[in-house]
């Protein structure tokens, strides 16, 4: 089943990509990323956002989130929409972006917040 919610994600992701031509040039862009929670965890975060700059560096992103987290007693998976501010995510150096978002637990169906920076 998750492997399944995982696939869906990339190929959601890469017709969100095919959909939006040449957006690199025109200063707007795609970015995609994986992360881990503790060490230990077992937690997973998969996103993928389409944005476009606001003013000088500063941009703001729409996008997924899947999160996968089977915590031994608790299942925390969701997957849902996310909202972003970026600074600097041009893709010339290092950048920063904070989100947050609301997505339905994948056990019980139940709405549940999440944020990240």
């Amino acid at each position: 089943m998750h492997n399944k919610l995982v696939r869906g994600f990339v190929g959601a992701a890469v017709m969100l990509g095919a959909l939006v031509p040449g957006v690199f040039a025109q200063s707007r862009g795609l970015d995609v990323s994986y992360g881990r929670w503790l060490p230990g965890s077992g937690a997973v975060t998969y996103s993928a956002a389409y944005y476009r700059p606001v003013l000088g560096p500063l941009d703001y992103g729409i996008g997924i989130t899947h999160l996968q987290d089977f915590t031994p007693g608790d299942d925390r998976s969701l997957t849902g929409g996310e909202v972003s501010l970026g600074l600097g995510r041009d893709g010339r150096g290092p950048y920063v972006v904070t989100g947050a978002g609301l997505g339905f637990r994948h056990v019980d169906r139940n709405p549940d917040a999440f944020w990240s920076v």
